[in-house]
């Protein structure tokens, strides 16, 4: 049971008794006695954006994309599952919204990165000139995933960190 049920069970009995104990002062003796309940994470990180790896500018500030395979944006998000997390690694057409390229991942490795490029890549009939925007995480700035892309054409393009579209 959490700390705040437990005061709220026990409230009407230590003010019956004269005891004067607020919230904060109850936390603080169940901290101080070990009995306070740990709290579990309930997400996954999916940007990692210290690292050794060229950040680029963002090329999307007022730009609207004209027609599909204009824009691409990216983005990893994590699915909880009976033994953690999967991750989710989704390539997204920035004028139609439709999903040009997904991995499913064990990993946040580069690997999931790359096969949805790669996905993305085979879908876009003409990828010269292609903006291709994300956050900032190692997956996306790496000179692999860069290389891919530039030899294809497209342009790289990053927001802040941990927010692939601004």
């Amino acid at each position: 049971m959490g700390g705040k049920k437990l005061y709220g069970l026990l409230g009407d009995k230590i003010h019956r008794c004269k005891a004067v104990m607020g919230r904060d002062k109850f936390f603080d003796l169940l901290r101080c006695r070990g009995l306070l309940v740990k709290r579990r994470r309930k997400y996954a990180i999916t940007t990692q954006s210290r690292h050794r790896f060229r950040v680029h500018q963002n090329l999307l500030k007022g730009y609207n994309p004209e027609g599909p395979h204009k824009v691409w944006v990216s983005d990893i998000t994590y699915i909880r599952s009976g033994t953690g997390f999967m991750y989710l690694f989704l390539i997204t057409d920035g004028y139609s919204r439709k999903i040009v390229g997904w991995e499913l991942s064990n990993s946040l490795g580069l690997g999931g990165a790359l096969k949805s490029l790669k996905n993305a890549l085979r879908q876009c009939p003409d990828p010269t000139g292609l903006i291709h925007h994300s956050d900032r995480g190692f997956q996306y700035c790496s000179n692999e995933y860069v290389n891919k892309l530039l030899s294809k054409g497209g342009r790289m393009s990053m927001g802040e960190a941990g927010n692939c579209y601004v």
